[in-house]
């Protein structure tokens, strides 16, 4: 389950399209992050203007505490997310190098 944050970031490098947003919020509210603007947010259809759920994303995130990061920051600590995922999920192997390590490597 996403983090609010991880869906900000998502939402401003264009991963989560506005039409997206009201699942995403129920989501969340699933998750148990809750404010007035998210349970709003999560009772909208898809096909709703998208201004008006873009403005309820945003206050939803005010809400929360969440800052909304301009692109640059948002695609850096994206990476970083999924950097830490992926890095969680690689099983580390006695004997072997480590992704990265100097032994093994062609020279």
């Amino acid at each position: 389950m996403e983090q609010p944050a991880t869906v900000a970031w998502q939402y401003v490098v264009r991963l989560i399209f506005p039409e997206d947003l009201p699942m995403a919020a129920a989501d969340l509210l699933a998750a148990g992050h809750d404010s007035p603007s998210l349970g709003d947010l999560a009772g909208r259809s898809r096909r709703e203007d998208t201004s008006e759920i873009d403005q309820l994303f945003l206050n939803a995130m005010d809400d929360l505490g969440v800052p909304v990061p301009d692109e640059e920051t948002a695609e850096r600590c994206l990476l970083r997310h999924l950097a830490t995922q992926l890095s969680a999920t690689m099983p580390y192997r006695r004997g072997r190098p480590r992704l990265g390590s100097r032994r093994g490597s062609p020279r």
